[in-house]
């Protein structure tokens, strides 16, 4: 049970990754462009919906919250664009900050794929 408390820290991460960058707020006014901004509105509300699932199982360290947390990984870096861990990619470099988030999200999801491989052996 030792591994829980990193489930927890990986959750407040995870929480704080999504509410810095105030992406939410936008949604009401996308859908009501219709079209494109339709679509993008529908993207945000997906990654929210996998943010939420990967808050409340990594909480609760079930399985099921390690892969909406390996699918919001996946979707920010790809489709938004913005780091897993939000106050380390401002050290970056201007001009290194694409590579900067791929590489950051990317250890953070190996990261917690071992956390979730260290977890499922001692529970």
């Amino acid at each position: 049970m030792r591994y829980a408390i990193f489930c927890k820290a990986v959750a407040v991460i995870t929480l704080i990754s999504f509410v810095v960058p105030p992406r939410t707020l936008i949604i009401l006014p996308l859908l009501e462009h219709g079209g494109a901004g339709t679509a993008f509105a529908l993207m945000l509300l997906s990654v929210l919906a996998l943010a939420i699932i990967a808050i409340a199982g990594l909480w609760r360290c079930r399985w099921w919250g390690f892969l909406a947390f390996y699918g919001y990984g996946i979707a920010t870096t790809l489709l938004l664009g913005s780091a897993l861990i939000p106050f380390v990619i401002a050290l970056a470099p201007a001009n290194a900050r694409v590579e900067g988030v791929i590489a950051l999200n990317a250890v953070t999801l190996v990261a917690v794929a071992f956390l979730q491989w260290r977890y499922s052996r001692t529970a």
